[in-house]
């Protein structure tokens, strides 16, 4: 009896050596993966909620639509030593210093510092990048509105 209880104790825990941590399955850090599969190109916008609007003429999908195409080609790169860059057709690129706060935030610094942006509801895999993000539109729908970004690379 004492020898069956040895043998299902020695079975026992090399089934649970076997299933040990060590794998290479590690899970990488959102910081890694958005660094590694940059860069990230904006693919489209869709809105959330209206906060205020100025123009009487204003639909939803009227503004979903100028977003989407005022965001057209831009791009954004993230290094791992916390700089990046921003590329939109037909201006300069800007460059940045970046970092993720607590509750899947993405902070974003221009300028030095005089411009910052915190982007709320940050998710991110090895094809997908998605925030959420306050913004304000100056074009034909002058409006503060909410909405979802998505990048893909």
């Amino acid at each position: 009896m004492k020898k069956v209880n040895l043998l299902l104790i020695i079975f026992i825990g090399l089934l649970i050596s076997s299933c040990s941590s060590g794998d290479d399955n590690t899970e990488l850090s959102t910081e890694k993966i958005l660094v590694q599969n940059s860069p990230w190109t904006f693919d489209h916008y869709e809105i959330i909620g209206v906060v205020d609007v100025i123009n009487i003429d204003f639909t939803m999908k009227g503004l979903e639509s100028e977003v989407n195409q005022k965001v057209s080609g831009n791009v954004f790169n993230f290094n791992l030593d916390g700089t990046g860059s921003r590329f939109f057709p037909e201006e300069e690129t800007s460059f940045f210093q970046w970092e993720i706060l607590k509750n899947n935030q993405l902070k974003i610094t221009f300028n030095g510092g005089s411009i910052r942006t915190v982007f709320k509801e940050l998710k991110v895999s090895s094809s997908q990048l998605t925030f959420e993000a306050e913004s304000v539109s100056f074009g034909v729908f002058k409006a503060l509105h909410t909405g979802k970004y998505f990048y893909k690379n």
